[in-house]
């Protein structure tokens, strides 16, 4: 980094001062960031955090693709993402959009879920679909909440670790 920043100091910070445009001047700031990233270590791991995504309406789902797409344009040498709870309204039908999304997605053998209070609304949904909370608990229980949860993530129980990368151990993945 220090080799960078003498470049920077000796060739393109001189320049700055006899270049007129706006556009030469932004591309003497992309050439002195690129310098620093050629400069940079590269990360050990890297990994992306998304919470609270409640896929469960379009407007819901189109904002999370696009989150999806970016993460991926933005870093697409990640190596995992932890999506944090809330990830619909615990139904069926959530899970099952939510998985036909990231399957197609280069981290989807890598994604990382944690439990929410969002995947215990399905209590507040009547046999109808509709949304009753006067009704509550609507013939619902928390086991059947967390057992659609584990069976969408594939997971045996609500606490995990995992091992990424052959050498960083992820410890305390729970529960909300």
């Amino acid at each position: 980094m220090k080799d960078a920043n003498k470049i920077i100091e000796a060739f393109l910070q001189p320049r700055w001062n006899f270049v007129t445009s706006p556009e030469e001047k932004d591309e003497l700031h992309r050439l002195a960031d690129e310098l620093r990233k050629a400069a940079a270590p590269a990360p050990k791991l890297s990994f992306a955090v998304l919470s609270d995504i409640q896929y469960w309406d379009t407007k819901a789902a189109g904002k999370f693709s696009a989150a999806l797409a970016d993460l991926y344009r933005l870093n697409p040498e990640l190596d995992d993402l932890v999506i944090n709870g809330d990830l619909g309204d615990g139904r069926p039908e959530d899970y099952a959009k939510l998985g036909a999304l990231v399957q197609n997605h280069p981290l989807a053998d890598r994604i990382y879920y944690t439990i929410g209070n969002h995947e215990f609304y399905q209590a507040y949904y009547n046999s109808q679909g509709d949304w009753a909370p006067d009704s509550f608990p609507n013939g619902e229980t928390d086991h059947a909440s967390i057992a659609r949860f584990l069976q969408f993530t594939g997971l045996s129980g609500l606490y995990y670790d995992r091992l990424i990368q052959g050498s960083f151990h992820v410890s305390g993945l729970r529960a909300i």
